[in-house]
């Protein structure tokens, strides 16, 4: 999925802006605010990961087997 993001100064033309993108096939608008509220996507949740120390480090492929196995 690609995204992107617009800076909008002018909040008096977000219902036309919103419209108009809106009758594109395949186009889905997310309100930021909204979004923060909803469900992380899988990479958002990887990235928390790292930043609150929720990863494992091996030192190579078999040791991760092995604990896994």
């Amino acid at each position: 999925m690609t995204q992107i993001i617009l800076d909008i100064e002018n909040k008096n033309i977000l219902p036309s802006l919103r419209k108009v993108l809106s009758a594109i096939p395949g186009v889905k608008i997310i309100n930021q605010r909204t979004r923060k509220t909803k469900t992380m996507t899988p990479y958002e949740k990887s990235l928390k990961d790292v930043e609150e120390g929720r990863v494992y480090e091996y030192d190579s492929l078999n040791d991760f087997i092995k604990e896994i196995g």
